[in-house]
């Protein structure tokens, strides 16, 4: 894997997208600790923001199969692999948004 320093106008993600699975394949724990961090703050209602490439979002799909989860992604070059992964893993994903808050607030508001 190489390595690339990302500078601000890299747009994060999007910069690293082409290896960002094979560098975070080796994160499970870092994703546990994530779901183990945020369980007492689950509801009925979970909404991922920045759901990336969806590997938080598969944790999320099975640790929480009865709740209703929706995952957002703003990144125009991550979301049709998260859209991919959910359909392809028939992950429980109620609903996928993709942009940002502010692009998708009424339909937030409706669900």
């Amino acid at each position: 894997m190489t390595t690339k320093a990302i500078e601000a106008g890299d747009f994060g993600y999007d910069a690293v997208d082409g290896n960002y699975l094979e560098a975070t394949s080796i994160t499970q724990n870092y994703h546990n600790w994530i779901l183990d961090s945020i369980h007492k703050h689950i509801g009925k209602n979970i909404l991922e923001v920045g759901a990336g490439v969806g590997l938080v979002t598969e944790k999320l799909s099975q640790k929480y199969s009865q709740r209703n989860l929706y995952s957002l992604e703003p990144s125009k070059v991550m979301y049709p692999t998260l859209q991919k992964k959910v359909r392809q893993e028939k992950l429980k994903v109620k609903n996928l948004f993709k942009g940002t808050i502010t692009d998708n607030f009424a339909k937030l508001k409706k669900t």
